[in-house]
């Protein structure tokens, strides 16, 4: 959040809590993908300047997300070819039940908050794609892309708080459903800590 003493970003600090300094949480912490290790992932070797690619991710359990929680990448140092992410079977925590994700790119090293949408479903859309088209660096890499994956649930993706940097998470959203009637609807928790703390809920 800074790069040295009394250099904090305040502005990304906000979006790690709520308003009144409660931290929103994942489930578990980041961690790297077995894919990140994959030959065509890491790129040239450090003598020739290049950086090897880095692909992590962690996960919100809130019951409100639905198929199985919600997740989280952080990529790095990504070219093209660096996309080979086979969601439905390289991802840790996606239930064999869950057939469809929403994908929103929420921070990338341009600057953008919200930069891209796409979904991804079982048998027609192996691939993660790249949703931004940044700038690279003189290797070719992108500097680096944070994605918010959602489930389909009942035809709807809670994709939350998308000024936080955990926008599903059990402090914000500790419970909901979609309710399946003739016309199914969404229905959820949201909790605000503090009597002017507003904020903004997306659903696809």
């Amino acid at each position: 959040f800074g790069d040295c003493i009394d250099y904090s970003n305040a502005t990304l600090l906000r979006r790690t809590a709520t308003a009144d300094g409660t931290l929103h949480r994942t489930a578990k912490p980041m961690s790297a993908l077995d894919v990140e290790f994959r030959a065509e992932n890491v790129g040239g070797p450090p003598s020739n300047g290049a950086y090897a690619a880095h692909l992590w991710h962690s996960l919100s359990t809130s019951s409100v997300a639905g198929g199985g929680g919600t997740h989280y990448l952080l990529a790095a140092n990504l070219t093209d070819a660096g996309y080979r992410l086979h969601w439905f079977d390289e991802v840790p925590d996606v239930p064999r039940h869950q057939h469809a994700y929403v994908v929103v790119e929420v921070a990338h090293g341009g600057g953008a908050l919200l930069s891209g949408v796409a979904l991804v479903t079982r048998g027609t859309a192996p691939l993660l794609p790249p949703l931004a088209a940044t700038a690279a660096d003189k290797h070719g890499r992108q500097p680096f892309q944070f994605f918010v994956v959602a489930p389909v649930v009942a035809q709807w993706a809670l994709l939350g708080d998308l000024d936080a940097l955990v926008p599903v998470s059990v402090q914000r959203f500790p419970n909901g459903a979609v309710v399946s009637d003739a016309a199914p609807r969404f229905e959820a928790t949201v909790v605000l800590y503090s009597a002017d703390e507003a904020v903004t809920v997306t659903v696809a």
